[in-house]
């Protein structure tokens, strides 16, 4: 009752959008807006250009230590939630923090 309800408010007010010329449904999909153009171009990702010279050693090995840090840290929380129990039933509730 209260889904029929919904829906037909919803469709009449599709059906007055549309009436009054502010909502015109899509017609056509969409062309993907990833594309390469050309060789000598650079890749596009929504019509900005996607460069990747930002990119040197020093953020390449910062960010190898922020993930082998990060993976580090979940590893000895998953170590410590397994040692906090003496069943592998239990399991499941001592990980709900590390999940969170």
């Amino acid at each position: 009752m209260i889904v029929e309800m919904l829906s037909r408010s919803i469709l009449e007010a599709i059906e007055a959008m549309e009436h009054s010329g502010l909502w015109e449904p899509m017609k056509t999909v969409p062309e993907p807006r990833f594309y390469w153009t050309d060789s000598t171009e650079p890749v596009t990702i929504a019509g900005m250009p996607l460069s990747l010279s930002a990119f040197t050693l020093p953020t390449a090995l910062l960010t190898l230590v922020y993930f082998l840090l990060g993976y580090a840290l979940y590893a000895v929380i998953n170590s410590v939630c397994g040692a906090t129990v003496s069943r592998a039933e239990d399991l499941s509730s001592a990980m709900m923090p590390a999940i969170l």
